[in-house]
């Protein structure tokens, strides 16, 4: 007998996400395990975004529901977790801005893969800021 697509849909959809849990799993518990070490990932908000300013990053795993304000530079661009009156490149304006919706942005500037971590992968995430990035390369 023929499958219909919804049919096709319901058989299919929970097994994509399985799939996508263990992928997302072993993406942080790479980025943890090696930040331990300093071996090529960095984790925190602060660490990644100086990070991905330095266009260092190839992967950013950030927790689909981690909320944070960053001070965004309105002449240069630059963004920074700290509260600043001033930019910290160029001296210009900042204002506050949330992360959700400045990373895609930054991410895509700097080259990064952009992933949105969810479930016990985003829980242990959470521990760390619930953000973390593969680097390109590390600097001794």
């Amino acid at each position: 007998s023929d499958l219909d697509a919804e049919e096709i849909h319901r058989a299919t959809i929970p097994v994509a996400l399985r799939e996508e849990h263990v992928r997302e799993r072993a993406l942080v518990d790479d980025i943890l395990s090696r930040a331990r070490g300093g071996a090529g990932t960095v984790v925190g908000l602060r660490a990644v975004l100086e990070a991905v300013a330095r266009e260092n990053v190839l992967t950013v795993a950030v927790d689909r529901d981690v909320e944070a304000e960053v001070s965004a530079c309105t002449r240069c661009g630059h963004v920074t977790a700290e509260a600043v009156s001033r930019c910290p490149a160029c001296g210009g304006d900042v204002e506050l801005a949330s992360l959700s919706q400045l990373l895609p942005l930054l991410a895509r500037r700097s080259g990064a893969r952009l992933e949105m971590i969810t479930g016990g992968a985003a829980e242990a995430l959470r521990a760390h800021g619930g953000i973390g990035a593969v680097l390109r390369y590390t600097v001794p």
